[in-house]
């Protein structure tokens, strides 16, 4: 028996196992009708990909009642959604992919929210995160009906209805997400693949004090992605920021605690227009900068999906991620630097490695050495030339 084998047996008896246990304590659930809860364990990006998707199934089912389950660090991002009923978050705030460990704290870290949501009875579970711990929390929440998707045909047991992600469509990532909603028979155009946040008055507030003073164009640039592959070197970025400081424009450098302290260790290098906002910022409070922001430059992260959201043209730097799998062409909106290098994602790769989060490239990450400082600085001086229009499509 092949590993993959032994995986569909093991997933098919334990999620076989929790959905007959749940049927026995159905009695002691509380009945409830209409209702819908998304699970989405994982990163800011992952749910700012789901957004069109809460959208369109309000749109489309406004009778249900939508719940969410998201990562603490992601909680932002749906708090002001007014297509979501209630929100609960993750009490970790780390991923379990690829530790048990992880897994095991996590479930015990938020017992309380799953003793909540499995008391709900929803008509529908829906994990839009495709791995196994996403897939465990749907299954021992239960529901009339769990829908999922994944990457892992092994979960393909977890499941009622299994969307299996086949990386060989090359379809977009978000795209993916919409494709779920066939289940209820909803179809979808281009302009519902747009991503939706929304912000309070606090954050607006908060990014119009910090731009008061800002003069010129006023660029948002995030050089931090959460792991070193997806980085362009820190030292292109400041020699960018002292290019682009000359246009004249007002930078506004972003980050969390973490990436404020690494820009410290640069503040003498930088010109006085760049305004380091890393880890002095809330997530929504960058995202009002941004907003409020003439040009985006950054690399694969979720910033640049809130670039998109707000129709923020943009030059994103890719490298250990293929864009092919991120972002549609769109002249003069969206400038996309990728050196493809012999070791390069294949077609049909999502990412070097089986995994960005703990992949460490064997060669110095070459493809994000590959682009220049002047490749990003010509690219930034082309859009600003044609800036107009919206974009932000995912579809």
């Amino acid at each position: 028996m092949t590993l993959q084998q032994k995986k569909h047996l093991i997933f098919r008896v334990l999620f076989s196992t929790l959905r007959c246990l749940n049927w026995v304590l159905k009695k002691f659930r509380t009945k409830r009708s209409n209702s819908l809860l998304i699970v989405q364990l994982h990163f800011i990006g992952d749910a700012i990909l789901l957004t069109p998707a809460i959208s369109l199934l309000k749109k489309e089912m406004p009778h249900l009642k939508l719940h969410i389950l998201v990562s603490k660090n992601a909680r932002p991002i749906v708090a002001h959604n007014p297509a979501i009923d209630k929100i609960y978050s993750d009490h970790t705030d780390h991923t379990t992919i690829n530790s048990p460990s992880l897994f095991i704290g996590k479930v015990f870290a938020n017992l309380g929210n799953i003793l909540t949501m499995w008391k709900e009875n929803y008509d529908y579970v829906i994990d839009y995160s495709g791995y196994f711990d996403s897939a465990f929390v749907a299954n021992v929440v239960g529901g009339k009906n769990i829908i999922g998707m994944s990457v892992n045909p092994a979960l393909t047991n977890a499941y009622d209805y299994f969307h299996y992600l086949d990386y060989k469509d090359r379809k977009l990532l978000g795209s993916n997400y919409l494709d779920l909603l066939s289940y209820f028979k909803i179809s979808y155009t281009k302009d519902d693949g747009n991503y939706r946040i929304f912000l309070s008055e606090t954050d607006t507030a908060a990014a119009d004090k910090i731009m008061h003073n800002a003069h010129g164009v006023k660029i948002a640039i995030a050089p931090f992605a959460g792991w070193a592959s997806k980085e362009w070197p820190l030292g292109r970025f400041v020699t960018l920021c002292n290019k682009l400081a000359e246009m004249p424009a007002t930078l506004s450098l972003l980050g969390d605690a973490k990436n404020g302290k690494m820009l410290e260790s640069c503040s003498g290098q930088l010109n006085a227009a760049a305004i380091c906002c890393a880890g002095k910022t809330s997530l929504m409070e960058s995202a009002a900068i941004i907003a409020k922001s003439d040009l985006f430059i950054g690399v694969d992260s979720a910033m640049s999906y809130v670039a998109a959201a707000f129709g923020i043209p943009s030059v994103l730097i890719f490298g250990s991620t293929n864009p092919a799998f991120h972002w549609e062409e769109n002249p003069g909106k969206l400038t996309i630097l990728y050196k493809e290098q012999a070791c390069s994602c294949t077609a049909e790769q999502l990412c070097c490695g089986d995994n960005t989060i703990i992949y460490k490239c064997p060669y110095n990450n070459r493809c994000m050495h590959a682009v220049s400082v002047e490749e990003v600085y010509s690219s930034a001086q082309e859009l600003l030339a044609k800036k107009g229009g919206t974009w932000g499509s995912n579809v």
